[in-house]
């Protein structure tokens, strides 16, 4: 195959001296399509919560905000990087090269441990999207339709109030911190597009474009999900009660089943949403799942020189 009609990221990584093994298939939409689905709007509902309860709607909502500000600049970074280098190995082959000769071997260990534990350990703690295109449009649009009752914009974006009471936590700074964390798990995964490069049609190109499209679209839906659940919250006080219809345990759960039994005195509606979040955990498990390979496989099989191979 001649120069002009090399693949351009397969040319970069001849540049590279980086031998490419796996095939070219996937395009824009699929590398997209499982980025996305690894980042997982709905990640983070397990959290609503607990998030609520630590410093109040507007901590968490104000937060969503901070973190994926700065988030987006992590995204800008690793999708130059990821131009540059658009190898299978990633994350850990950019360490070793970008860490130099006398640091990259043990930068590229770490960053290649690191990423293995973190995507194995996210695989049993998720398994989430798939629907989300679809379900968290249909969510964000729905439940504020159908709650009879909606909070005031002053209370989703300014109620500031801890509950040292209930949540063992008295230090607002700290609190604040914790409600972070639900914005935090849900911006994960945007580097699932760098893993898939190698097996990417003009990787340079289309990884780059689908990071930054990943971040952007969870940064979105996410947004309108979690303001959605906050401006349908019927009774804030009923929804920690420990004898409602979810023991107050699952907060998100029993807004959907507020928001249909006031409007229908019926709570089908309520399960079907909770039927959307429950079955896109297993096409984010899915997503997951080849992202990790991908991690793997590239460790074990294919260490660039003077890298990780040096430590394992």
């Amino acid at each position: 195959m001649s120069g002009l009609e090399m693949d351009s990221g397969e040319r970069r990584l001849n540049e590279l001296g980086y031998k490419q093994e796996l095939r070219r298939e996937m395009s824009l939409l699929k590398i997209f399509g499982i980025t996305f689905s690894t980042m997982a709007v709905f990640i983070g509902t397990p959290l609503y919560g607990s998030s609520i309860l630590y410093a109040g709607p507007a901590s968490m909502i104000w937060g969503w905000v901070v973190v994926t500000f700065f988030t987006w600049f992590i995204g800008f970074a690793m999708a130059e990087i990821c131009s540059s280098f658009p190898t299978a190995g990633s994350l850990y082959f950019w360490s070793a090269q970008l860490a130099g000769p006398i640091w990259g071997p043990f930068a590229s260990w770490c960053c290649a441990w690191l990423e293995i534990i973190g995507l194995v350990s996210g695989i049993g703690a998720q398994a989430y999207p798939g629907s989300q295109v679809t379900g968290c449009l249909v969510i964000t649009i729905m439940l504020p339709v159908v709650a009879l009752h909606k909070q005031s914009a002053s209370y989703v974006f300014t109620q500031f109030k801890t509950s040292p009471e209930l949540t063992g936590i008295s230090s607002k700074p700290y609190a604040v911190i914790l409600s972070l964390l639900l914005t935090q798990y849900s911006l994960l995964g945007y580097d699932t597009a760098a893993h898939l490069t190698e097996e990417t049609k003009g990787a340079d190109i289309t990884g780059p474009i689908a990071i930054l499209s990943g971040i952007g679209v969870v940064t979105f839906f996410g947004a309108g999900y979690y303001l959605a659940l906050t401006f349908s919250i019927q009774d804030l006080n009923y929804l920690y009660d420990p004898t409602n219809e979810t023991a107050g345990a699952l907060i998100p759960a029993q807004i959907f089943y507020d928001a249909f039994q006031g409007r229908f005195n019926n709570s089908v509606g309520a399960i079907v949403f909770l039927v959307i979040i429950w079955g896109s955990f297993f096409f984010c498990g899915l997503s997951i799942t080849t992202s990790a390979a991908r991690v793997v496989r590239e460790t074990s099989f294919n260490s660039p020189p003077n890298s990780i191979s040096f430590f394992l």
